[in-house]
């Protein structure tokens, strides 16, 4: 490992802290959908649909879905999980995606 690669991280690290601002934005969204009841989170599935319609960006709601899935998980009644997934494994494409 050279002297910048020190001082700077590789390429990789560089890309995993870039996701540390939407990692923490899910983590604060979290107990929002965790407090609503099946219907509610259900519900939340058209909400997200009636943002991408209206022109918003994929990378806009995406903290918003991600906090949801662990309270779906609930209604899927696997509440016994109790997981937060977020944390480590965000290397999805949706989050390099250069298009959104």
């Amino acid at each position: 490992m050279n002297i910048i690669q020190k001082i700077l991280g590789s390429a990789n690290d560089r890309l995993v802290k870039s996701y540390d601002k939407t990692v923490s934005l899910i983590n604060d969204l979290e107990p929002k959908y965790h407090a609503m009841s099946d219907d509610e989170l259900r519900a939340q599935t058209d909400v997200l649909r009636a943002r991408i319609a209206n022109g918003e960006k994929e990378k806009n709601i995406l903290p918003d879905a991600f906090a949801a899935v662990p309270s779906f998980f609930r209604i899927c009644n696997s509440e016994a999980l109790n997981i937060s997934i977020f944390n480590k494994k965000l290397n999805s494409p949706w989050l390099s995606c250069s298009s959104c």
